[in-house]
């Protein structure tokens, strides 16, 4: 008796692996079909919603720009807000003895109203370990600091290289600045004493207050 009731278990056991082996792709073919048919359903009812205006909790927000122009009376857009990029170029003296906190007046006066571009670029030499590089804006007639690090902060210039001009704290709310008066693009090299004679390039793009 223990054995025919061993081998009818076997028998059974055998049955259900066969069953569970032709049961298996109808079961995984269904799931896709249903799968498949609710993704199609649910874009269709979107595509309705939004065709009807229907779509909850989404909203459209107008830009500053945008605004302006649908206002009574329209307010024309800034010469800042379009038009053709300003790039203004600056290079380091060919001879320089750099030391430690020097600063570099570059030339690069940009008007009162113009827009700053988080586009600039440093190109740069080897100015020596551990030596970094703000670059910021001051006054372009009276030299007074605006902002020591505005376009970059702390740049690494120890060995040769490019760096982006985005990081500085006039873009740190994520759009491009404004200025508010006449600046000059100025450098100040710091945390250690640099290579002299060290060569470096910035590339300063802006819309100009005047188009």
């Amino acid at each position: 008796m223990k054995k025919v009731l061993t081998s009818l278990l076997a028998l059974a056991a055998m049955a259900c692996t066969a069953v569970a082996a032709v049961a298996a792709p109808v079961v995984e073919t269904a799931r896709t079909f249903v799968v498949a048919a609710a993704e199609k359903a649910h874009d269709a009812l979107f595509a309705y919603m939004v065709k009807s205006g229907a779509v909850l909790g989404m909203a459209e927000f107008n830009s500053r720009q945008k605004t302006s122009l649908a206002s009574t009376p329209k307010v024309k857009a800034q010469p800042c807000d379009h038009g053709k990029i300003s790039v203004q170029v600056a290079t380091t003296p060919a001879v320089a003895a750099w030391a430690q906190n020097d600063t570099w007046g570059t030339g690069i006066r940009i008007p009162k109203g113009s827009r700053i571009l988080r586009s600039g670029r440093l190109s740069h030499g080897i100015f020596g370990a551990s030596t970094t590089m703000h670059v910021g804006i001051r006054n372009a007639d009276t030299l007074a600091v605006v902002d020591v690090d505005g376009l970059a902060a702390s740049l690494d210039v120890a060995a040769a290289g490019v760096k982006e001009l985005d990081g500085g704290s006039l873009f740190a709310a994520g759009v491009a600045y404004t200025t508010v008066e006449d600046v000059e693009i100025y450098a100040t090299l710091l945390a250690a004493n640099p290579t002299d004679n060290a060569q470096a390039e910035l590339e300063i793009h802006y819309l100009a207050a005047t188009p």
